[in-house]
């Protein structure tokens, strides 16, 4: 699906025309290496581009390095654009926020979307979307890990 690339060069774009995912922030809170991350793209900069959809000027995935760049007054921000549905969008977004710092409560809203908007529960079919089946076999696998906390 990411193949749907309109221009597969890297772009640097005004940082006020884009508009933050707000999936993902009302998913995921601050992380608690902030301070790092910013230091980082400071002192090297913004070394992946953040995923935009052009079509809506979304972030499909790079929010924290955007707010970062605004934080730090940038003006542009390298850029990757692409064209996806609302529906992939959703998926992408989620997918994309693997390697982030979670806590227990991000964890547990991020569950609560997938179930929600993508009907990933136990006997639901997943096969015909790789994606989809990735997160299922994350949110089995969180659920696994954190059974015996009050959230589950």
């Amino acid at each position: 699906m990411m193949s749907k690339s309109l221009n597969k060069k890297v772009v640097s774009v005004c940082v006020n025309s884009l508009i933050l995912n707000k999936t993902i922030l009302s998913i995921y809170s601050t992380p608690k290496n902030y301070e790092d991350i910013k230091a980082n793209i400071l002192n090297v900069g913004i070394i992946h581009p953040i995923l935009v959809n052009r079509s809506t000027m979304e972030v499909i995935s790079g929010n924290l390095r955007l707010q970062i760049a605004r934080d730090l007054k940038y003006n542009e921000v390298p850029v990757l654009f692409f064209d996806l549905s609302q529906e992939e969008m959703k998926i992408f977004s989620i997918s994309s926020n693997k390697q982030r710092e979670k806590s227990l409560l991000d964890i547990k809203r991020e569950l609560d979307f997938i179930e929600k908007y993508f009907n990933v529960s136990h006997g639901s079919r997943r096969d015909l979307n790789p994606q989809l089946k990735e997160e299922s076999d994350r949110k089995k696998q969180y659920c696994l890990k954190f059974r015996h906390t009050h959230f589950f």
